[in-house]
């Protein structure tokens, strides 16, 4: 029987009674293993997650045939857990990706505008990769900004 909670597997079942599996009165008793899957402490990326339901429906699988075969249960869980590890880093590979890839978007972009604003006669804009620079050019457009707002006395 499996009872699933979130992120987590609960197996019942029985095995075959030997000398470690009888209580104190010599009765043999039911087995009872819990599994937790090592996807419960980890936060996993949101493009990832398809991935992630697809593997849980799998291992899910793979621990239900364990209840025929209870031996096979720590192999299980350690091909689980490489499985896991293997994906995880996968989408954080992915994510660094995408993150480089919106970084360099970003730069083009200040450059396209500091090359729009130098075209425009607007002094102390230039291109530049320099981060001071950039500050100081973050600086003077949000003054240019603010004066843009401010109401002439007439």
């Amino acid at each position: 029987m499996i009872r699933e909670w979130p992120n987590t597997f609960l197996l019942e079942f029985k095995t075959q009674p030997s000398s470690s599996a009888r209580n104190m009165n010599g009765e043999s008793s039911n087995r009872r293993d819990t599994i937790t899957s090592s996807t419960s402490c980890r936060i996993w990326p949101g493009n990832c997650l398809s991935q992630k339901h697809e593997l849980q429906k799998k291992h899910k699988a793979m621990l239900l045939d364990c209840q025929t075969r209870p031996h096979n249960l720590t192999l299980t869980k350690s091909q689980i857990d490489r499985e896991i590890e293997t994906t995880y880093k996968r989408c954080e590979e992915e994510i660094r990706k995408k993150d480089q890839k919106i970084i360099m978007e970003l730069d083009q972009k200040v450059m396209d505008q500091q090359s729009t604003l130098e075209k425009a006669g607007v002094p102390g804009f230039y291109v530049t990769n320099k981060p001071l620079d950039i500050r100081m050019q973050m600086y003077l457009l949000d003054f240019i900004v603010r004066l843009s707002k401010l109401e002439i006395p007439s």
